[in-house]
């Protein structure tokens, strides 16, 4: 039936919701003195579904990335509430679904004990139409957060080429003027802010210059700006996919309803 590979589906996403603010407090405690580092694992549920557990380990020393690790922590954060969202619509939708399919299954039932009994065709055609609104509230919810997610890759795209313009202007100012200490603190806050962003990380020069690296790819240096890699982190690929994954969900939610749709025809 339709409801258990739903809360299937939600199970999966908040386990890895959990595995990914595991790793966000890995990320934000690693410098923090006698901190463990926490690993994660899925588990399988009874009587379906996975859960996340968690167990401790010896943290091992780390190196210094301040702009690296500000944008892995952004990719957990905003990816783990996009799933979330998506994880509460599938739960929400599936509960709803699965109350209306007990009353239709009753109904089933009398109508194989009882075929002629009065009314009982127009409280089957209620009770369809109840699971299909039940069904098109959750694709709907899900349409809502891809058209949202959307409109928020697009926002964070021209973010990205806003940093990358102030960082290659604050190149331009040091080419004339050298290492500067307040030039060399903005050109720092830039970078971290563009690593939130996109991943990567932030290398001040001996020139005075910065270079901004992403995916062992240089996008921005003294020489201006470069496209970025495919292979991105930070809040823009978190985005990405986060829409990816409702993506999936809506489609295999839509799959799902066309075939009971067929099964409570055929019936």
């Amino acid at each position: 039936m339709l409801s258990p590979a739903m809360f299937i589906g939600a199970s999966g996403l908040r386990a890895m919701q959990q595995r990914i603010d595991i790793h966000s407090q890995n990320i934000a405690n690693a410098n923090t003195p006698g901190y463990r580092r926490v690993d994660a694992s899925h588990v399988e549920m009874s009587p379906s579904g996975v859960s996340t557990v968690s167990t401790h380990r010896m943290n091992p020393a780390l190196a210094q990335r301040i702009s690296a690790l500000a944008g892995q922590a952004s990719y957990s954060e905003h990816l783990s509430g996009a799933l979330q969202d998506s994880a509460s619509t599938m739960d929400r939708t599936a509960t709803a679904m699965t109350a209306a399919q007990e009353k239709m299954s009753a109904l089933l039932y009398r109508a194989s004990l009882t075929p002629n009994e009065s009314g009982l065709g127009e409280n089957l055609a209620a009770q369809a139409s109840v699971v299909a609104r039940e069904a098109s509230e959750g694709l709907s919810q899900l349409d809502g957060q891809l058209k949202e997610l959307g409109m928020e890759k697009s926002l964070l795209s021209q973010q990205v080429k806003i940093k990358m313009g102030e960082l290659a202007e604050l190149n331009r100012q040091a080419m004339f003027v050298g290492e500067d200490p307040m030039l060399r603190n903005r050109q720092a806050q830039v970078g971290k802010e563009l690593a939130e962003l996109v991943g990567g990380e932030v290398r001040l020069e001996k020139d005075g210059t910065a270079t901004f690296i992403v995916d062992n790819h240089m996008v921005v240096s003294a020489n201006g700006t470069l496209e970025l890699p495919k292979n991105i982190g930070g809040k823009l690929a978190a985005s990405q996919q986060a829409y990816e994954r409702v993506l999936a969900q809506r489609e295999s939610l839509r799959q799902q309803v066309a075939s009971y749709t067929d099964l409570m025809n055929g019936l």
